[in-house]
């Protein structure tokens, strides 16, 4: 189906200095109504055609379509409030390039969805990320073509060549078959995969590579649909959106702050298990976040910081690894950790 031509956004919208200015309700609540019609709708619109290739008509029932269809409505419903808010002066901040928010409140959706839809490979980008920027030997940085990067450190001076762009389908079978006969698939840890993959190249590779390369490595399979979704041209978490990421900075401080307040034991047990859905290390989030860091979690568990380093990349622990730390049973560890939940509920409020 032949996608409908879409008009640019204006840079400076009319409409959109009319609502603001508008004299009463009902003539602010016309004016969101023309806003999202005429500027923000096709924005958005355009935005996810391109990004899932799709016609984004109603009669379309390919799932892409219907789930792209649903994500526009999701913007749309972000969007209402905060621009309701804006006229209200209930915000101190203001939105000056509708356009650019347009695009980084989509952006925001569709990283979610892609994280949603293919949680493995989001899994795995997260720990790529957090190694790349916490290993001494390895770099993530902005290349010249405001691609993101990555390899070595010492190779952050070498320009990413046109042809590097992309790691051609036989350049990843032929790494992915060739690594898994030197380290094995997911054996040696992450860091040996990352390591052998670089000096494979020996040279530069962009960051989305990294991760299509390695899921190969680790045997993690997507939907064939996932091919040409991950395509680079944003950030190497999604969009950047720092007031999101201010608010996600926001909650986990609070969290940790209220954490401080346990009791150690119920800190450990609660925390040394802390895991996501694919067993992630959800500690990781501290540090990444700049909320704490590994010295001072290590020192909130009551570990030397050498000692905790060393077992930094074994977490999450299991009950019976963390009974054993703590000189208690497997019971009363589920137990401490089913009382700092308790608690934390009770602090958080």
């Amino acid at each position: 189906m032949r996608p409908l031509p879409i008009p640019p956004l204006k840079t400076v919208p009319a409409r959109y200095n009319s609502f603001l200015q508008a004299e009463d309700e009902t003539g602010a609540e016309l004016a969101l109504e023309v806003l999202l019609q005429d500027q923000i709708d096709p924005e958005v619109r355009r935005f996810f055609r391109a990004k899932l290739r799709v016609s984004l008509v109603s009669t379309d029932d390919t799932s892409v379509n219907q789930d792209a269809l649903d994500l526009i409505s999701e913007v749309k419903t972000l969007m209402i409030p905060r621009l309701r808010a804006l006229r209200d002066a209930e915000l101190e901040t203001s939105i000056e390039n509708l356009q650019a928010y347009v695009k980084t409140v989509s952006g925001n959706v569709f990283n979610r969805y892609l994280r949603r839809k293919y949680p493995l490979r989001g899994s795995l980008k997260n720990q790529l990320r957090y190694l790349l920027t916490h290993h001494d030997d390895f770099a993530l940085w902005k290349s010249e073509t405001d691609l993101w990067a990555c390899g070595r450190a010492p190779w952050r001076s070498l320009a990413i060549e046109p042809r590097m762009v992309r790691v051609s389908d036989d350049v990843n079978e032929l790494v992915a078959g060739s690594m898994k006969k030197k380290v094995g698939a997911g054996k040696g840890g992450l860091m040996v995969l990352v390591a052998a993959v670089f000096d494979h190249f020996q040279r530069p590779i962009l960051f989305e590579d990294l991760v299509t390369v390695t899921c190969e490595l680790k045997g993690i399979k997507e939907p064939a649909e996932l091919n040409g979704l991950w395509n680079g041209d944003e950030t190497a978490g999604g969009y950047a959106d720092p007031e999101s990421e201010l608010e996600q900075k926001e909650l986990v401080k609070c969290l940790w702050q209220a954490l401080e307040r346990l009791p150690t034991r119920h800190r450990a047990a609660l925390l040394l298990n802390l895991k996501g859905e694919n067993r992630d290390n959800l500690l990781a989030l501290l540090p990444l976040l700049q909320v704490a860091s590994v010295r001072q979690i290590a020192a909130s568990l009551g570990f030397e910081a050498e000692k905790f380093a060393r077992v930094w990349n074994e977490l999450p622990w299991d009950d019976l690894r963390i009974a054993g730390h703590l000189g208690l049973t497997r019971q009363q560890v589920i137990n401490l950790r089913q009382s700092a939940r308790t608690r934390l509920k009770r602090l958080l409020g």
